[in-house]
């Protein structure tokens, strides 16, 4: 499923995409709210990666030994 948001804004529609595997496509007019969803739609994936366990090997490994992370 592929969703498309012509007024992406901050990013809410991305960020529930990849929480629930669809694809996204959203575009953002103003500079300072496509930042703001590009970093907020990065971090949904990364979260959806790691609680599906189609994360990298190496990514993981990272994640394992960074301190950082409890």
């Amino acid at each position: 499923e592929l969703v498309c948001d012509p007024f992406a804004g901050s990013g809410t529609t991305g960020v529930a995409c990849k929480r629930l595997g669809r694809r996204f496509i959203g575009w953002e007019k103003d500079a300072k709210y496509a930042a703001i969803a590009e970093k907020r739609i990065a971090a949904a994936k990364e979260q959806f990666l790691l609680f599906t366990g189609k994360q990298s090997k190496a990514k993981q490994a990272a994640l394992d030994l960074d301190p950082e992370v409890a």
